[in-house]
């Protein structure tokens, strides 16, 4: 531990002390002034990284760097003295109010950056001169020159090093592989190659006069986007390096002028380009965390999310979906479905998928899926269209299938086990009140009515019941045949009259010309009764409409009463199993909340629909239902749709 921590610290004092040396050879205005000063960005991030109990090291790297440059003790204890004082200021800064080792992590962290960093190198710059002046190696006419150098030098440091360390000593979370390894040589050969060529007329020599520094910006750019924050800050220390070596030379656009200001101008662009490409690999950075976010939520839902281009592939898929398909995600990725599911164009749900990619129409449905083994399983799906072609969002839901069969079937046998005995009670009761067993008591007359009213009603909840195990089941058997709607409607109000004058009600059937439908006639009576019945029930004065008419090949019936109506929030409720809206101003209705959803699913089986036109609390409601005209036969797919 002890041993560890000593080379730590050497090694930080050799690098300050050697990026030293070399900082000050270059120094041209004052021998202490130096244009690239790297030894300020080894300070503050060490600091940063190890804290203000680092603060010897530095001092001592920075001393003997001086002294080993004037020889005095005095000058070179002024110097490290601010030198130290600008690391501990700039990591304090940094440290407390831009997020320490995260400052590199958003544009807002790097402006902080270098505002403290700069305000730092002011401190270090001014106490470094002064001493200067005092030790009489610097003169006062000089002073605005010198302190520009050393402060450009100080930034630039801080700038192209800190990062660099920071992000060199961070996690290393990339990784590698062929491909990307191949990818990273030709962009290190890109940036020797350019630099070299522009800063250095390495490979050839390109006219100084020609303002080519540009040519390195793209290849900082792709790497930006391709490769890690710390490759990308090596590939600009490799293009600074050959480009402060060139311009010491002579050659490259920079070296134009004195060489105190070509460096200065290099450092500059160096600096510009940094900031920039540091702001770039902060958004990058930020686009991938949270890409890796997103997809590791999408990795880990239980619903199955996938996204299928317009050529019908697999864009992206979750785990969930590679299980639903009993396939693997590499499977499925870059492939069509028609390849991984031979026959699935034939299918219910690719000619919804279809049509979204093409007209961009979402829609939902329950869909079974047959595999290729032959099992079966049923999928909850919404397909939603997106810019890359299309969403489809999966529920597995074969176990709530399944269960809701056990329970369809369990509903069936029941309604029929029960049926017979009550059609029994029926009978005898009728044959009682008749006399086929001798005169009736008076005093039973009512009591045997009540009987007969309530076995009735558990009569009609049976038929409910056994219709709904129909429709579940798919067996729901159809006796079509052509009829005009007005008869169909005359016979399903005749035995509803009785009970619409009981309540003072208006029942209006609006005239028009005989209209023919193909439809199974007992279920449109059902259908009618259900709605006309629902009106009656729920409408205390006023009146019944019932109006026809006639829209494409479709028949439309629609019954509107003046009662209490529906709310809107309640009104998606309607055609729900068991599902019974509350009305205050109704008081207590009877019924199981079965009625609409065995008209409508009656409807549709006919090739027709059933839904609420529009409903008012307190005005009342309108329901529609669609009949198929008598006009075309109705063909296979609509007598199966539920």
């Amino acid at each position: 531990m002890m041993l560890s921590k000593i080379i730590k610290l050497s090694l930080i004092f050799l690098a300050y002390f050697i990026s030293g040396k070399l900082g000050l050879e270059l120094a041209s205005v004052n021998t202490f002034s130096a244009a690239v000063w790297a030894p300020a960005g080894i300070a503050i991030a060490s600091l940063i990284l190890f804290g203000k109990k680092l603060w010897p090291v530095i001092f001592l790297a920075a001393f003997f760097t001086n002294l080993t440059t004037t020889g005095t003790i005095f000058i070179s204890l002024g110097i490290a003295t601010g030198n130290t004082l600008e690391g501990l200021v700039a990591s304090y800064l940094i440290t407390h109010f831009a997020g320490g080792r995260s400052v590199f992590n958003s544009a807002r962290g790097i402006l902080k950056f270098i505002i403290f960093a700069g305000f730092a190198c002011m401190i270090s710059v001014t106490w470094g001169i002064s001493s200067l002046l005092l030790g009489g190696i610097a003169e006062a006419k000089n002073y605005s020159s010198v302190w520009t150098t050393w402060w450009l030098g100080d930034i630039s440091g801080a700038i192209l090093i800190t990062p660099l360390i920071l992000f060199w000593t961070k996690k290393y979370q990339y990784h590698w592989n062929n491909r990307r390894l191949l990818e990273g040589v030709f962009l290190l050969f890109g940036i020797i190659l350019v630099s070299g060529a522009v800063f250095n007329s390495i490979f050839f020599r390109i006219p100084s006069y020609l303002p080519l520094a540009y040519l390195c910006i793209p290849l900082l750019v792709w790497s930006s986007i391709r490769f890690d924050r710390r490759e990308t800050l090596t590939a600009i220390l490799i293009m600074a390096v050959i480009s402060i070596w060139g311009t010491t030379r002579g050659h490259g656009p920079y070296s134009l002028y004195s060489p105190n200001e070509s460096l200065l101008l290099l450092q500059t662009f160096l600096d510009v380009v940094t900031v920039m490409i540091l702001a770039l690999t902060a958004l990058v950075a930020d686009r991938k965390r949270v890409d890796r976010i997103f997809q590791s939520t999408l990795d880990n839902m239980s619903e199955g999310f996938q996204i299928i281009g317009f050529d019908f592939r697999y864009l992206y898929v979750n785990d969930a979906v590679a299980k639903q398909g009993k396939r693997t995600q590499d499977e499925l990725l870059g492939h069509s479905m028609m390849e991984m599911y031979p026959g699935i164009e034939k299918t219910e749900v690719f000619k919804y998928l279809k049509k979204c990619l093409l007209e961009r129409k979402p829609h939902e449905m329950d869909n079974k899926f047959v595999y290729q083994d032959g099992s079966e399983g049923w999928f909850r799906i919404k397909i939603e269209p997106i810019s890359e072609g299309a969403l489809i969002l999966s529920i597995d839901i074969t176990r709530e299938k399944e269960v809701d069969e056990m329970k369809t079937e369990f509903i069936s046998m029941a309604s029929h086990e029960l049926r017979t005995p009550l059609s029994a009670i029926k009978g005898f009761i009728s044959m009682i009140n008749d006399g086929d067993y001798g005169k009736v008591d008076e005093k039973l007359v009512r009591p045997l009515s009540l009987v007969a009213v309530s076995t009735q009603r558990l009569i009609n909840i049976v038929n409910e019941m056994l219709d709904v195990s129909r429709i579940e089941a798919d067996r729901v058997k159809l006796n079509l045949g052509n009829f005009y709607i007005q008869d169909l409607i005359e016979e399903a109000t005749a035995t509803l009259k009785p009970l619409i004058a009981q309540k003072n009600l208006q029942l209006k059937i609006e005239k028009r010309e005989r209209l023919g439908v193909n439809v199974d006639k007992e279920k449109v009576i059902e259908i009618l009764n259900n709605l006309i019945g629902n009106s009656l029930k729920f409408t205390e004065k006023g009146s019944i409409t019932i109006r026809i008419e006639l829209k494409k090949e479709k028949v439309v019936v629609f019954v509107a009463d003046t009662g209490v109506g529906i709310e809107k929030k309640d009104q998606a409720k309607l055609f729900n199993k068991f599902e019974q809206i509350k009305f205050k101003r109704a008081g207590n209705v009877s019924g199981t909340g079965l009625g609409l959803y065995i008209s409508r699913e009656f409807a549709r089986k006919m090739g027709g629909d059933l839904w609420i036109e529009e409903s008012a609390v307190g005005k009342g409601s309108t329901f529609a239902v669609s009949l198929t005209s008598s006009k075309r036969k109705i063909n296979k797919s609509e007598q199966k749709r539920k």
